[in-house]
């Protein structure tokens, strides 16, 4: 559903979030079952066995952000235009030499290749582009910084979609693993003494999968029964341990993400 939606919505920066979402949640939710011990073996097998959809979603994102950057620099070329034919009464050489459309279109071109880079890496390897840094008013226009004024338009957006898509490999990979410790407890009565134990013993769960923020198997705890990531700071902070669990419905909202077993 999510790969359907980021081929089918138009490609717009709004349905990228929406794929996202959907993928993440729907992996929230299968966690929450199988911790209930309601899914079929077989399906569950078969959901462990399935391809990530972490690729599919960067591979998405990918093209969408070249599909933003085309619709872009059509509409760069219009601006002087629509500045004249606006109110504003500005001849066209005039517009032409403020809004300068081939400088802008080659600011926001490079820009954009910084987070197409950024959105296909992983996140230990990536590199994102540097802080916006506005400049006096009347130095973008003599420069014709008119791109920098729409990339600090949409720096919060990619930002946003970036870590979105991070946080729903999280959501994933950290289902995968609870999906299995929780089939191997049923099987044998307790949880395993390392989360190595699982790859072979749980049918279709054939690798560890990944933290995404280091790259290394996620953390796990035996005694507490948790496993947890490092989160986007890259510290691990040894896990979340609460007296309830009752009233935790987002991991994210913990200074680990941690997913109770």
């Amino acid at each position: 559903l999510a790969d359907r939606t980021f081929r089918e919505s138009g490609l717009s920066l709004l349905h990228g979030l929406v794929a996202v979402s959907i993928a993440s949640t729907a992996w929230q939710n299968l966690t929450a079952i199988a911790l209930e011990g309601e899914i079929d073996p077989t399906v569950e097998a078969e959901i462990l066995a399935r391809e990530a959809v972490g690729p599919t979603l960067r591979r998405g994102a990918a093209l969408l952000l070249r599909h933003e950057y085309r619709y872009s620099g059509s509409t760069i070329e219009k601006l002087p235009e629509l500045a004249v034919e606006g109110e504003v009464g500005i001849p066209p050489i005039a517009t032409r030499l403020v809004f300068k459309p081939n400088a802008t279109r080659a600011r926001l071109a490079g820009h954009y290749r910084t987070w197409i880079a950024a959105v296909e890496s992983p996140f230990p390897t990536r590199e994102l582009p540097p802080p916006f840094e506005p400049t006096k008013p009347l130095t973008m226009i003599l420069h014709s910084n008119v791109g920098l004024l729409l990339i600090d338009m949409l720096v919060p957006h990619l930002e946003r979609l970036v870590s979105s898509i991070d946080r729903a490999i999280l959501q994933e990979h950290a289902a995968r693993t609870v999906i299995a410790l929780a089939r191997y407890r049923r099987d044998h009565g307790e949880l395993p003494p390392d989360l190595e134990t699982l790859v072979g013993a749980v049918p279709g769960f054939a690798a560890l999968p990944p933290d995404p923020y280091t790259g290394e198997p996620l953390r796990y705890d035996r005694a507490r029964a948790i496993i947890w990531s490092v989160g986007e700071d890259a510290v691990d902070g040894g896990g979340t341990t609460l007296e309830s669990w009752d009233d935790v419905e987002d991991p994210f909202d913990l200074a680990d993400p941690t997913w109770k077993l």
